[in-house]
């Protein structure tokens, strides 16, 4: 409004200059003596008129030149006016706007944030046992442990079963039944009889003698004092639940001694007295 009111007032001012000028050429151009036509004085008057003509051209163009520069003025007023709404000072007046928000956006944020912990307070009182719980489900049974299998070596190649009083020592000399008795027994012992009971013995002579020589084996069983009346050679009666029979077997009249055969898995059989083939003593 300012810039207003002062174009308003320069122009007025203009405006009553150019009237006083106005009137002042009026008066010089009136009170200017008057000459006469034919009087002569043709020069006089040819200078007079230019004279006339100079002036106002000059006061013409102050004229020009005031009115641009009012209408530069004018140009500048409305410039500012642009300006001051133009999209620009609206685009920086919402970047103002929009940084009060975040300021009081943050603000809030920070009062509603919690605070620092504070020091850790003391330890209360220890509170009265809990109720006893109930007991789980049993785990599963674990996996039995094997049993060490491999016999304990002494001299002269006997070896001693771990656990029990037993020692055994494997003949590979072919020999007949009735020889393979009497050697054990000149050494102290018997044809194997207490172990082939046992089936975790027997298992264990398999795997350290038996089952490696791929032949048949002695053991102390037989019925030469009544047939089909089994003992073993340490005078206990053969029964089927002491006696690992192989299938089919006994089933020879003539057959009298009892071997370990490799033709049944290492079951025994009943066979002639008279093969020759391994044996095993027991003492």
């Amino acid at each position: 409004m300012g810039s207003l009111a002062s174009f308003i007032l320069t122009f007025l001012c203009v405006v009553e200059c150019c009237a006083q000028e106005h009137q002042s050429n009026i008066s010089f151009v009136t009170t200017s003596p008057v000459i006469a036509p034919g009087s002569g004085n043709s020069d006089n008057n040819v200078s007079l008129s230019s004279e006339i003509e100079n002036v106002t051209s000059r006061k013409i163009d102050q004229h020009d030149i005031r009115i641009k520069s009012l209408e530069r003025k004018l140009k500048e007023i409305e410039k500012d006016k642009v300006k001051s709404c133009s999209p620009t000072s609206f685009l920086d007046t919402w970047d103002m706007v929009s940084s009060i928000i975040e300021k009081v956006r943050e603000t809030a944020i920070n009062a509603c944030r919690p605070g620092k912990k504070g020091p850790e307070g003391s330890k209360g009182d220890i509170g009265s046992p809990g109720q006893i719980g109930t007991t789980g489900r049993q785990g599963a049974k674990g996996e039995s442990g094997t049993q060490s299998r491999e016999l304990q070596l002494l001299a002269d190649g006997w070896y001693r079963v771990p656990s029990y009083p037993f020692w055994y020592k494997l003949f590979k000399v072919r020999s007949d039944y009735q020889t393979a008795r009497k050697n054990c027994e000149l050494m102290g012992g018997r044809l194997a009889a207490k172990g082939i009971r046992n089936p975790a013995i027997r298992s264990d002579l398999l795997d350290t003698f038996i089952g490696k020589t791929g032949t048949a084996i002695w053991i102390g069983l037989d019925d030469l004092e009544k047939q089909d009346n089994w003992k073993w050679s340490d005078g206990v009666s053969s029964t089927s639940s002491n006696t690992p029979w192989g299938r089919g077997e006994p089933n020879g009249r003539n057959e009298r001694g009892v071997c370990m055969w490799n033709q049944l898995q290492y079951q025994i059989a009943d066979v002639s007295c008279n093969y020759k083939q391994f044996y095993l003593c027991e003492k």
